[in-house]
């Protein structure tokens, strides 16, 4: 008998509620990777990206890293909760679960690779699953038509701190 005994030889059936979607989109960068990697963080945020507010929780050392939580706000009652998962900075690569409750969850995760001395790109992938029939609605009619649009408007706004270092201003 092995480890789960009989359990496991039952025959398992899993049932989703609802299905999960992936997003993807590359971002380029006239930069070097080490520095738009260093703007992947909740504080640096702040200073290039409009309207960007969030809440530290826990982290030893006040920046992004490893089991770092923070909250950002949420449109509706509770804020969204930010785990960052992994955080290595020597391969520029980061991941974060991000749960909206009542909403969805979404698993993100962001690296910066070189492709010159001075060019970047930071491939970003956003799985996003609904945990309620109202998350899917939002995710179906506000998040995932915007994404590629949101994905152009971050891209645009780290450029834009890197080489002025200013905030972008949009016109809301």
């Amino acid at each position: 008998m092995n480890f789960w005994g009989e359990w496991a030889t039952l025959p398992h059936i899993y049932t989703y509620m609802f299905a999960r979607t992936t997003k993807t989109f590359t971002q380029l960068h006239p930069f070097s990777a080490d520095r738009v990697f260093e703007l992947l963080c909740p504080e640096e945020e702040a200073k290039w990206l409009q309207h960007w507010q969030h809440e530290m929780i826990y982290s030893e050392s006040g920046q992004v890293e490893q089991h770092a939580i923070f909250t950002t706000p949420h449109h509706g009652d509770n804020d969204t909760v930010w785990y960052t998962v992994r955080h290595y900075p020597k391969e520029r690569y980061v991941e974060f679960v991000r749960v909206t409750p009542g909403d969805f969850v979404a698993h993100i995760e962001l690296r910066v690779v070189s492709t010159g001395p001075e060019t970047s790109e930071t491939l970003v992938s956003y799985s996003f699953t609904p945990l309620t029939t109202d998350g899917r609605e939002k995710l179906e009619e506000l998040v995932l038509p915007s994404f590629t649009e949101q994905m152009k408007g971050w891209e645009a706004a780290i450029n834009h701190y890197l080489q002025t270092g200013s905030m972008l201003q949009s016109e809301d």
